[in-house]
């Protein structure tokens, strides 16, 4: 609920009231893969949502969900995606 925030596995870690290995380690085990990983791919989901559904800048796409620095949210969204935010726009079936 709280993705576009600045979350740290510490504060969900305490939030929950669990080791923040502990925690990871569970994570990963349930799902495959790390918390870190689960939160970065979740907000380039909501990001491919808004670049189809909106017609926002990259810039606010990029600071709806978490990512303050555009540059970095473009990294993270090629690394997940393959492509840039602006490139996987261009490519939405009309």
């Amino acid at each position: 609920m709280h993705y576009s925030r600045k979350i740290t596995i510490d504060m969900l870690s305490n939030y929950v009231g669990l080791n923040r290995s502990y925690l990871n380690s569970i994570f990963k085990e349930a799902l495959g893969k790390t918390l870190q990983q689960y939160l970065m791919e979740f907000r380039v989901r909501k990001a491919c949502e808004l670049l189809e559904n909106s017609s926002l800048p990259v810039g606010s796409i990029s600071h709806s969900v978490g990512y303050p620095d555009q540059l970095l949210f473009s990294k993270v969204f090629k690394r997940i995606q393959g492509v840039t935010p602006t490139e996987y726009r261009k490519n939405i079936p009309q």
